[in-house]
């Protein structure tokens, strides 16, 4: 979601200023050039966040298998199935009342 924001944000800003660079051949070619010369180190930026991201993931896929196997316990402890009250809410007959019921019939 915050991305969605700074793009918006960042493709309104460049929008506007493209558009008052337009009229002029001069500011064009300067907006083009500081494109050309920031491309390279947004691309650089890019990459070592995603190698970074890559070697979380192996970490983590080298994992010790028994602490992956405490891990699913935890998850498998956390979802327990909710008690719910019985639907038969009438009282549960005692031996007493069984018996009672039994010899007036």
């Amino acid at each position: 979601m915050k991305a969605e924001l700074r793009y918006k944000d960042l493709s309104h800003k460049f929008h506007k200023m493209s558009q008052k660079a337009a009229n002029s051949p001069q500011c064009c070619i300067l907006l083009d050039n500081a494109l050309d010369s920031v491309a390279p180190h947004i691309h650089d930026l890019l990459n070592a966040s995603t190698s970074a991201m890559n070697e979380l993931c192996k970490d983590k896929e080298n994992v010790d298998p028994n602490v992956q196997q405490v891990d699913e316990l935890l998850r498998s402890t956390r979802l327990k199935k909710k008690e719910v009250q019985s639907k038969n809410l009438r009282r549960k007959e005692n031996w007493l009342d069984s018996y009672s019921r039994g010899s007036t019939e």
